[in-house]
């Protein structure tokens, strides 16, 4: 898809679903990030594990997970700010190319790309608040409106 409607795409979305069974870095969380949007990956999704503004959970447990958010918007939400605070703080391109310029000129970097600690705080509390969520099943499962596939492959 061209950028402008993987953009468009997930402007209109109201959760990023990253459901794969191998990744490594997987851009579309970093774009979602950029936009503020939550998200929710499977735990295979390798850097996910690193990144805050979503949630990781087995695939059978997608359903479950994204009803929880459905539940409390206001999570969701905050989810996606922290998921922005983290990307403006480790890979916005000022933050990247600055890293790059370093490596370039001396060899290394003194930038850390690790999530800020009151982000991975803020992060905590709210998963464990989600956990003592308890999905309504009166509620059909959760509409998926938007899918963005990916391949990485040769």
């Amino acid at each position: 898809l061209p950028h402008e409607e993987i953009a468009s795409a997930i402007a209109a979305a109201d959760v990023v679903l990253l459901a794969s069974l191998g990744e490594v870095s997987p851009v579309s969380i970093l774009e979602a990030m950029s936009r503020a949007k939550p998200w929710v990956a499977t735990p295979e999704c390798g850097a996910v594990l690193d990144n805050a503004g979503g949630l990781i959970a087995p695939l059978a447990k997608l359903p479950e997970t994204l009803q929880k958010l459905i539940a409390r918007p206001s999570l969701a939400q905050h989810l996606g700010r922290l998921g922005w605070e983290h990307w403006q703080a480790c890979f916005s391109w000022e933050h990247v190319g600055a890293g790059w310029e370093q490596i370039i000129f001396t060899g290394k970097t003194s930038d850390s790309f690790e999530m800020p600690s009151p982000i991975r705080k803020a992060m905590m509390e709210i998963n464990a608040e989600l956990d003592a969520v308890i999905p309504d099943p009166r509620h059909a499962g959760p509409k998926v409106s938007v899918i963005i596939p990916t391949y990485n492959g040769p």
